[in-house]
């Protein structure tokens, strides 16, 4: 019982470490973002906290992910990929918002099968299917996603890689897409690359620490 109790207190310490890490605010902000996110999930039946070791998962707090993707507009026909998508919240509300599909990209074999169970739960409430690929996000992607979320989830190398492989898909498969890129710290990767630039959604108020990116039309020679 002490055990189990040390458990659940440590998994409290260390999110609640990573939360003041990635977002700002003061402790009492980010204790109630804790709290909330605490609520989301349970509210849709999900568990986005997997670790007990000394690396927590990273993922977007609910409410700025609903913020986020609420500007997408999703149709039936959107395929939603999360590169990095660690317990798969962000999949999780992306399928609530009406993706025809949702493909999540995670190297940790834990985390994605926490991410399976996660969307699974997701898939029978809102009827979207999701795909959960274990693997590099340097070395997978997804040939017919629509939108490709990241969320400041790798090293510099590993975002020109994931980058070079989604230019890759639509040289194979010519159709519009965006980039969405939560916490962005290496958005200069992506700001040189001739073939995106900055969406409309990017004028729009906001609060949260976003860019979105979008693709040149269909069909069109990105590299004249």
């Amino acid at each position: 019982m002490i055990n189990l109790f040390a458990k659940a207190f440590y998994r409290i310490i260390i999110t609640f470490f990573h939360i003041n890490l990635s977002f700002p605010g003061g402790v009492l902000q980010n204790l109630k973002r804790m709290i909330s996110a605490h609520k989301h999930d349970k509210a849709m039946g999900i568990d986005c906290c997997v670790s007990l070791d000394a690396v927590s998962t990273y993922n977007t707090l609910p409410d700025q992910a609903q913020r986020i993707l609420g500007l997408c507009k999703f149709s039936t026909n959107d395929v939603f990929v999360d590169i990095g998508c660690s317990t798969g919240r962000v999949l999780c509300i992306a399928q609530s918002l009406g993706v025809k599909q949702a493909v999540g990209i995670e190297i940790n074999p834990k985390y994605a099968k926490r991410a399976e169970i996660n969307t699974a739960i997701t898939s029978k409430l809102y009827g979207a299917h999701c795909k959960i690929l274990c693997a590099n996000a340097a070395e997978t992607t997804c040939d017919d996603g629509t939108y490709y979320y990241l969320f400041n989830p790798f090293s510099r190398n590993i975002i020109r890689s994931a980058l070079t492989l989604i230019k890759q898909t639509l040289d194979r498969n010519p159709r519009k897409i965006k980039i969405i890129y939560s916490l962005p710290m290496f958005c200069d990767e992506i700001d040189v690359l001739p073939w995106l630039k900055r969406a409309p959604e990017n004028m729009l108020p906001k609060i949260d620490n976003f860019i979105v990116w979008e693709s040149a039309q269909a069909g069109e020679d990105t590299q004249k």
